[in-house]
């Protein structure tokens, strides 16, 4: 006991130098007399007033009551601690919404947005009915069986559960960025509930449960460079292999984009770069709380020291991961000074020192980012190289971060093999290289269980045409960047619109509906059908039939074949305009709104979109 002090002034109380006849903390409660250590703070208890000896009802003196009091107040902190760094780690979905929705184009961010709150609203929910009973309750070494939906739970663990909730989010939105613009909302949902509430809390009993079968041994994940990046950028590499790249991401996609095909693929570069900055700028908050918060505590002595020393070194990679991959890229063939590379450089050198942020000197925290910078510009590389599309960067940063983080722990560390090669840095060596390994095959097993069921659903991937089009109105309705945000009110603008159908050789179209025919796209190739459209004055964006100009369009379907040294597929049209309707005909009804086909590269579009 290294003394007490006044909750009211904060300053220690005076020492005492008389001495009675016991010597534990424990005996002032249940002795008539005691013996105050010099130097304690504990003042002596008169035995003949002591309300235990004498059974009387007598207020325990004032010194007693602050010391429990400082134990209750020692607890709050506690809690508040893990409350306030857990928040601060919720808001970091924030970050990784802006980042991804800047890293998108513009037709696919409320798409991408929307998987953000699912992985908080489906994923948290998971997490707290049966993942922190998986992770943290009383059972096995390799699984928890106890505490699932915090039934038996003591409320004073709720700041922990809430906190640890935060991390499984963490890890389940780190995969979202890597099949980003082409995975099935539908299925991404079932994904976020498995990754946060059965996956990551499974290996997370491993680490950091009292019983885990590697918490009893060397193991040393501080703030999770392997538990959360590791795992997250495996199951991200997994689902980017199995979903495929996006439509003409890279030269092997012939459906539409054929003719921007290079060496290296075409980039399909995000739309905004505030919004990547912005969510950059999030993230590197975040991190401080999520690194320094990982301590659990700050109560107890010393806590403070580690907090401290884990979030300096968190900010001391981040800026040296950043410079790394921001010079690597501009010295690169070709290279420039990439606002993007430079912010996941930031990112790879955080998530790189999680491992070891409490265990780190200063010097130490540079080299390890200096590393993971680099690994991630190779990792980057590679991906695009084996053509495996990941729209974020989550498999270099995440992944390669947490592995090179999670290996040199117990290499730099103070006590590490580099500075005293003992026997228990090369235990932590090896027992860290055996939790990277299983972290790897588990999440790759988990991977391909989860994303194999959804591709057996056909909830995986979206539709071809779904996806060329963009998600945000196609499965949303609910554009980012809606056409309306771009006129004013009073204003006037023609746009066009198509009918949906299509009519078979001599069908005729009267009033807007099929008199013969039926409604059909050409059925082969050399097949003709006839396609009307409708352009319309608007006014404040409502369809105006007394300013309608119908358009009819003769569409031809085309054979697959190469013309001009490109290779087209037999989903084309040709087409050619037709002379309208005689007059006096009937006018013609509203259409649906319907971008319809989409014409090859080599013939002009016929077709306007609204």
């Amino acid at each position: 006991m290294a003394g007490l002090f006044d909750l009211q002034t904060l300053q220690p109380l005076p020492p005492t130098t008389t001495t009675t006849t016991t010597t534990t903390l424990t005996s002032l409660f249940t002795t008539t007399t005691m013996e105050s250590v010099s130097g304690s703070g504990l003042p002596p208890m008169d035995d003949s007033k002591s309300a235990l000896n004498a059974g009387e009802s007598e207020e325990i003196p004032n010194t007693f009551q602050d010391y429990d009091q400082y134990l209750s107040l020692k607890e709050n902190v506690d809690h508040f601690f893990l409350i306030v760094c857990g928040s601060i780690i919720i808001f970091m979905q924030a970050g990784f919404g802006f980042l991804e929705a800047g890293s998108v184009r513009s037709k696919n961010v409320t798409n991408i947005l929307i998987k953000n709150f699912a992985d908080l609203c489906f994923g948290v929910l998971s997490y707290i009915l049966f993942g922190y009973g998986l992770a943290f309750g009383e059972g096995s070494p390799a699984v928890g069986l106890s505490g699932f939906a915090l039934v038996g739970v003591n409320s004073g663990q709720y700041s922990y559960v809430f906190f640890q909730a935060t991390f499984a989010a963490t890890c389940a939105t780190i995969v979202s960025g890597s099949i980003a613009e082409r995975c099935n909302f539908n299925g991404y949902i079932f994904f976020a509930i498995m990754m946060t509430g059965v996956v990551y809390p499974i290996q997370s009993h491993w680490a950091w449960s009292s019983s885990g079968w590697l918490t009893n041994t060397e193991f040393h994940d501080f703030a999770g460079s392997g538990v959360v990046h590791l795992s997250g950028g495996v199951v991200a590499f997994v689902g980017a292999f199995m979903l495929g790249p996006r439509i003409g991401r890279f030269k092997k996609d012939s459906m539409v984009t054929v003719q921007y095909a290079n060496k290296g693929g075409q980039s399909f570069s995000g739309h905004s770069i505030p919004l990547i900055s912005l969510g950059g700028f999030i993230l590197v908050f975040g991190f401080m709380a999520f690194n320094g918060g990982s301590q659990g505590a700050i109560g107890n002595p010393g806590d403070g020291a580690v907090v401290s020393r884990a979030v300096i070194n968190t900010l001391a990679s981040c800026c040296i991961g950043g410079n790394t991959v921001l010079f690597i890229f501009k010295f690169l063939p070709g290279g420039s000074w990439s606002l993007t590379k430079f912010i996941n450089g930031c990112l790879v050198g955080m998530v790189s020192i999680c491992a070891g942020a409490d265990i780190y000197s200063l010097w130490a925290s540079i080299v390890v980012s200096a590393i993971s910078g680099i690994l991630y510009a190779i990792t980057s590389k590679l991906m695009v190289a084996i053509e495996i599309d990941d729209p974020l960067d989550a498999v270099a940063v995440h992944g390669a971060g947490g592995l090179i983080g999670i290996i040199a722990s117990p290499i730099l560390s103070n006590s590490g093999i580099l500075f005293t090669g003992s026997e228990e840095a090369f235990l932590m060596l090896m027992w860290n290289s055996i939790g990277a390994g299983v972290f790897i095959v588990y999440n790759a097993l988990a991977g391909i269980v989860i994303f194999g069921i959804l591709k057996m659903l056909k909830l995986f991937r979206v539709d071809a045409k779904h996806e060329i089009e963009g998600l945000d109105w196609i499965k949303h309705k609910e554009p980012a960047y809606p056409i309306d945000a771009y006129i004013e009110d009073k204003k006037e603008r023609p746009f066009t619109v198509h009918n949906s159908q299509f009519q078979a050789n001599g069908a005729v179209m009267e009033n807007g509906s099929l008199q013969a025919g039926g409604p059909t796209a050409p059925q082969g190739p050399g097949m003709w059908a006839r396609r009307m459209s409708l352009t319309s004055d608007n006014t404040n964006m409502g369809w105006n039939p007394n300013k309608v100009t119908p358009t009819f369009t003769n569409i031809q379907s085309l054979p697959a074949g190469v013309e001009n040294g490109v290779a087209y597929p037999s989903n084309r049209y040709a087409s050619q305009p037709i002379p309208p309707p005689p007059p006096g005909s009937a006018p013609l009804p509203p259409v649906s709104i319907h971008p319809g086909i989409v014409p090859p590269p080599a013939v002009p579009p016929t077709i306007a979109y609204p």
